[in-house]
């Protein structure tokens, strides 16, 4: 008897191949799995990073601290100091003219005004959780109001144009649009401050001259001078007296400010300031 050829073949077991066609739909199903979560996870970073970002009222807040005016030719200048703190984690910049704006609080509605001309220190920078002295200057020209330097001259008609345009405003607000902060500058003035331009302060001598007494409220002046420098982030030309804590043969004097006013941190004031400091660590004891 003959026995079929086709007798002697092994057939493949049906199971088998159910197992391979299971593990190829299984890894088709993760990695469909695994490119949608993917996309998701891809767009949902796109969006965080890419959405509009909302305004902060809390980053950076303000305190008055002091209102200077100064009358120069036809024009009143206001210079209007905060000290601002910076209460996020990073260091804040202030924005020049184009990407801020200081707006004053109008008194019958609250509304905001942008105040045009007004200028700030824009290299200063603010360390995370610190606070530093910030000043805005405003002008304020007679002419727009009418008026002229020598109807401005009493200082009883000053003072009435100083509050006038004092009373116009019922605290500041500054906008840094980059950042998209809002920062409140509560007001700290009901009138002006009087001045006599007519009268000078008396000059402070520099501490190599005069008496005792003059060589101590002169390191006073200095100390003080020094520490508006250092809030106001004047930086210092690189001379050999402050590089290495020195001081020329004769000291120069500081200039003297208008009584009821004091000096303003630049850098030549600054710079004798350091001076004046440096001599009277050495010297007055």
């Amino acid at each position: 008897m003959s026995q079929n050829q086709g007798d002697s073949e092994i057939p493949v077991p049906a199971r088998r191949t159910n197992n391979w066609k299971t593990v190829l739909l299984r890894a088709a199903g993760f990695g469909g799995g695994f490119a949608i979560v993917a996309v998701l996870v891809l767009g949902a970073i796109f969006w965080w990073t890419s959405r509009p970002k909302q305004w902060s009222d809390r980053s950076i807040t303000a305190k008055p601290t002091q209102l200077i005016m100064q009358q120069t030719g036809e024009e009143l200048r206001f210079e209007f100091r905060y000290a601002f703190t910076n209460h996020t984690n990073a260091e804040y910049a202030l924005p020049s003219p184009d990407m801020g704006a200081l707006m004053r609080k109008l008194p019958k509605d609250g509304s905001l005004d942008k105040m045009d001309g007004a200028t700030w220190d824009t290299t200063i920078r603010i360390p995370p959780q610190q606070s530093i002295g910030v000043a805005f200057m405003l002008p304020y020209k007679s002419s727009d109001y009418n008026t002229s330097a020598a109807e401005l001259e009493p200082e009883a008609k000053l003072t009435q144009f100083a509050g006038a345009r004092l009373k116009e405003i019922d605290g500041l607000v500054f906008f840094d649009y980059a950042s998209k902060y809002k920062v409140e500058m509560p007001k700290n003035w009901d009138s002006p401050q009087k001045q006599e331009p007519e009268k000078k302060a008396n000059a402070i001598v520099p501490p190599d001259k005069g008496d005792v007494f003059d060589k101590v409220q002169a390191c006073e002046q200095a100390a003080n001078l020094a520490q508006r420098c250092k809030q106001a982030n004047v930086s210092l030309a690189s001379s050999p007296w402050i590089k290495y804590g020195g001081w020329p043969e004769k000291l120069r004097d500081l200039p003297t400010p208008p009584a009821g006013f004091i000096l303003d941190p630049t850098p030549e004031t600054c710079a004798i300031a350091a001076e004046w400091q440096n001599y009277c660590k050495a010297k007055v004891k």
